[in-house]
């Protein structure tokens, strides 16, 4: 799922809300992500599937990889850094602002890097957490739960997906 995980949000990403001219407008594909100006990460090859995706998202500042240089493909992804990842979305690439508000999550540690986009994304309404007290955020997501983050999230800012009901 690890692999999985990070093509799904990395695409879903790039096609979803960069394809619909979200900030950066008129920019083609290969201005955004041209393998040419930016190194790929270490344990990451151009011709591994979902390079391009991973790529791209490095250009864009929404991964910034581990401290080592490499990205970990096949790491599975916690719900404290999907938050992150969302949030980058939101406030870099959409230029929107997180309002403010606490959360009522008491298993979110003070400092913790993730905090504050946790915050952040309960305030949005794009979570509720785990349990009215709890946000969850060591417990690792399945591609279809980040899927639902993503669609709320594409929701916020005025888009529709079509009923399946």
């Amino acid at each position: 799922m690890g692999r999985i995980t990070s093509i799904l949000l990395s695409t879903l990403v790039a096609g979803s809300f960069l394809a619909h001219g979200a900030v950066i407008v008129g920019a083609q594909d290969s201005d955004l992500c041209d393998s040419f100006t930016i190194e790929q990460f270490s344990d990451v090859n151009t011709n591994d599937y979902g390079a391009a995706y991973i790529l791209c998202m490095k250009t864009l500042g929404m991964s910034a990889g581990r401290t080592d240089g490499s990205y970990g493909p096949d790491a599975e992804l916690t719900r404290a850094q999907m938050a992150t990842f969302l949030v980058r979305l939101w406030q870099d690439l959409l230029a929107r602002q997180c309002p403010d508000g606490g959360t009522p999550f008491t298993d979110i540690a003070p400092g913790s890097p993730h905090a504050a986009n946790i915050e952040c994304l309960y305030n949005l309404g794009i979570t509720s957490g785990t349990t009215t007290t709890t946000y969850g955020p060591g417990s690792e997501l399945k591609a279809s739960q980040i899927s639902l983050f993503l669609r709320r999230i594409y929701e916020t800012v005025g888009g529709t997906c079509p009923d399946l009901d």
